[in-house]
């Protein structure tokens, strides 16, 4: 069985290549991830995106795997087209991206498409309406590195929150992003918090290829109020996974309490804060015995992710 998996990847043509090794350099952790679920499902692997449309399209799978999606209907066609008999699946991570592109062109051939998500079908505001199947798989533990140690950094300092300025987390970044978390974005970025009240302190984007996590001692993990409203996720988004990578203390604001009785992981209430005077505090509860312990869970929940998900991909589940 020949199976292509397509990283729609918005930054390019993907991962810059190792002049000596001819290698991709996988310094982004989804890169890394995707690249990790590829090895599994013993795969064929290509980044792609509207800047690659001069590179030349792969024929000959038996199956077809699209890692989010191409920009338009028109975009995908052409890899359906290319593969005319081949299975479909669509991976997505956010129920808020529905892929809808990929749908359209798959219904206009007449093509089913299977979805492997993190999030249940009901949450689904695009792809859930129009895909033949629909698999929970924990797509976010791919994120997490079991090789990655401290490696002789230093310990870190303070919290910090990295990720985008979304405007429905703006009654949650008014809360938490007062002061005693560091945001790290790139300067205009940090306008858009400005926008939201937020006052900083600001720090430069993390740089996955170099420190990444590294300088801070723990991240704060805030979610969505229409998730909280929807009860939580079963699982936990990227940040948790990135954050044990680096051996740093994953925080939890209150609101997220649903998603972590669901995730299945014991966060003690030391971790968990509802007023970001707490903050402090709980940067300084960090448990190392404890982030150990999760690490080692966040492991076993990666080798189980990847066998469901190559089981589903070669038509064993």
């Amino acid at each position: 069985m020949n199976v292509l998996v397509i990283d729609c990847n918005r930054m390019g043509a993907g991962p810059p290549m190792d002049p000596a090794t001819r290698l991709p350099t996988l310094t982004n952790p989804k890169w890394r991830a995707v690249k990790l679920f590829a090895d599994a499902a013993e795969a064929d692997l290509t980044w792609r995106s509207s800047k690659t449309t001069e590179t030349p399209v792969l024929t000959g799978y038996d199956v077809l795997v699209f890692s989010r999606a191409l920009p338009s209907p028109k975009d995908n066609a052409i890899w359906l087209d290319a593969n005319p008999t081949a299975r479909v699946f669509h991976l997505t991570n956010d129920y808020r991206v529905g892929g809808g592109s990929l749908y359209l062109a798959a219904r206009a051939l007449g093509r089913p498409v299977e979805t492997i998500a993190n999030y249940p079908h009901a949450m689904s505001r695009v792809a859930g309406q129009l895909t033949a199947k629909w698999h929970v798989a924990n797509l976010n533990t791919l994120l997490y590195e079991p090789e990655r140690q401290q490696n002789g950094h230093a310990p870190g300092k303070g919290c910090v929150y990295y990720g985008a300025a979304r405007p429905d987390r703006q009654t949650i970044f008014q809360k938490y992003l007062t002061g005693q978390v560091t945001v790290a974005q790139y300067p205009p970025v940090w306008t858009e918090f400005e926008a939201f009240g937020c006052t900083g302190p600001w720090a430069a984007r993390v740089d996955w290829g170099t420190d990444g996590l590294y300088p801070w001692a723990a991240a704060i993990y805030l979610e969505n109020p229409d998730q909280t409203a929807l009860g939580g996720t079963p699982f936990f988004a990227n940040r948790f996974y990135e954050t044990l990578s680096y051996d740093r203390w994953p925080i939890f604001a209150a609101e997220c309490r649903q998603t972590i009785r669901q995730s299945g992981y014991q966060i003690p209430e030391t971790a968990i804060v509802d007023d970001p005077a707490q903050i402090p505090e709980a940067v300084a509860a960090a448990d190392t015995a404890q982030i150990a312990a999760w690490r080692a869970e966040a492991a076993e929940e990666q080798r189980a992710a990847l066998a469901q998900m190559r089981s589903i991909i070669r038509g064993t589940e």
